[in-house]
């Protein structure tokens, strides 16, 4: 019998034998497609699950959620995770969205991920009141695009800027709206990954190790914001290393 495809995620090739899944969040006003390359650069028994959130390509008809704690909880109820063991990938605001459906997956006594990897994104107690995307205008706006990644091939163009702007604005709104709820460790490992250049993330990025009570990293890689697309081979180096040590290969 077929399963339905959840609209959850995009469904890349699978590899013949699986020993990971590595479940990809997106950020703010990203798709899942931004992860559409890595099948060919990561480990080939990892099976690359990007994300889709409401709002964005396939299911841009779709509502953006009304809050953060709206759309945790959505993703934690759809995302069809298996039964095979898992890990986190999140890059920014996908970083924050990670790491709470972690804690939704915790606190329901579901099965867990091996690993959180936060990329690019402030240490949730510290929150998001310094995003504020949704506010900018004009000159400033496209300023704040290009401090966060966004390429010239959408800044110089009009059309494209408009259609791009409303789902970053969405989220930037969204964002800004997180606030951190206290409450315990997770019992999962949390490595930080960070771009040399990225001058978006208010530290100290030390503060994520707070979050969690099994082991903690923080690797520094070239770039700024958006170092990971396309990512440079030292990038997917780490990035395999780090999931080679949470789930070892057989």
């Amino acid at each position: 019998q077929m399963k339905a495809r959840s609209p959850w995620v995009l469904s890349l090739t699978e590899p013949p034998a699986t020993r990971l899944k590595l479940f990809c969040f997106p950020h703010a006003g990203g798709g899942g497609s931004a992860y559409a390359r890595w099948p060919s650069k990561v480990p080939r028994d990892v099976h690359v699950v990007p994300v889709q959130l409401p709002g964005r390509e396939n299911r841009y008809s779709e509502p953006a959620p009304p809050s953060p704690a709206a759309l945790v909880m959505a993703a934690a109820a759809g995302i069809p995770f298996g039964d095979g063991p898992f890990a986190f990938f999140g890059h920014s605001m996908g970083a924050a969205v990670a790491f709470e459906v972690t804690r939704v997956l915790h606190r329901a006594g579901r099965p867990l991920p091996r690993l959180l990897i936060a990329s690019s994104c402030a240490a949730p107690q510290i929150g998001f009141g310094h995003v504020r995307l949704h506010e900018a205008t004009g000159d400033e706006l496209i300023r704040q695009l290009r401090m966060y990644g966004t390429s010239e091939a959408v800044l110089s163009n009009q059309e494209l800027l408009e259609l791009t702007v409303p789902g970053i604005r969405n989220d930037s709104r969204l964002v800004n709206g997180y606030r951190y709820d206290p409450g315990e460790p997770l019992p999962v490992p949390i490595a930080v990954y960070h771009g040399d250049r990225d001058t978006t993330v208010p530290g100290p990025l030390e503060r994520w190790g707070e979050l969690t009570s099994a082991g903690f990293s923080i690797r520094v890689h070239r770039g700024g914001h958006m170092y990971l697309h396309p990512g440079d081979d030292a990038f997917f180096a780490a990035l395999a290393g780090d999931l080679a040590a949470a789930v070892p290969p057989n």
